[in-house]
């Protein structure tokens, strides 16, 4: 009994030791493999940790020679713009880019364009230098999946829901100088504290289109008068 009992300890605290190793971080991680299959040679870079190295990853080719490795860094994809996720790159669905030469260029302008074009339900912003000497913009008509990548800066904007009302929530109104849903769009894109929007047609609430900002997200109302949104 009691070479059991000194067993059973040992065996909890080697379980204990390799919970401890093993468990998943309070911080989540992002994670990227790294080689060329099928003569693979691959190696973390600067600021990630290598997690798994194999000749069979389980995404992608498997290697002939070599091996890839999974290599993780923490998930720093927030960023102070609930729609943005930095490091992230979304490659795919692109219908239009351009180059950002306004001084001191960032994301939020790429997101601004992609939220007053009614088709664009995705965007992704590169840094300067990447693809040229100025940050440049990608607009999607789909949502294509995340993959990691210091290079970028990624976001997803819903499409525009036609023939939709989303009443309560307010915190401004104003008068659009066209009558454009896009223009109310842009300008919940452009407001930090805007999560929703509901554009009001022309001849409804006065002789111009309205605009109205929310701080929530207020439950849908099938209404001709609108065209609501959701951007967070």
């Amino acid at each position: 009994m009691k070479q059991l009992a000194i067993r059973s300890a040992f065996l909890a605290g080697t379980l204990g030791l390799l919970a401890g190793h093993f468990s998943t971080p309070a911080e989540a991680l992002t994670c990227v493999w790294r080689g060329t299959a099928p003569f693979c040679a691959g190696e973390c870079r600067p600021g990630e940790t290598e997690h798994v190295r194999t000749q069979h990853p389980s995404e992608g080719d498997s290697c002939i020679t070599g091996t890839k490795v999974q290599c993780c860094k923490p998930d720093l994809r927030k960023t102070s713009d609930p729609t943005a996720a930095n490091r992230t790159d979304r490659p795919g669905g692109d219908y239009s880019n351009f180059d950002l030469t306004n001084l001191g260029a960032s994301f939020r302008d790429c997101r601004e364009a992609c939220a007053l074009d009614v088709r664009c339900r995705a965007y992704t912003f590169v840094n300067a230098g990447v693809q040229g000497p100025h940050p440049r913009c990608w607009l999607k008509t789909t949502v294509p999946p995340t993959r990691y990548s210091d290079c970028c800066v990624s976001g997803v904007l819903p499409g525009p829901e036609v023939g939709t009302d989303r009443p309560g929530s307010d915190y401004r109104n104003f008068d659009l100088s066209s009558p454009k849903d896009g223009e109310c769009r842009r300008s919940c894109a452009r407001d930090e504290i805007c999560k929703a929007y509901t554009y009001v047609k022309p001849g409804v609430q006065g002789p111009k289109a309205r605009c109205w900002l929310k701080t929530s997200v207020p439950p849908p109302r099938p209404n001709g008068c609108c065209v609501s949104g959701v951007l967070r």
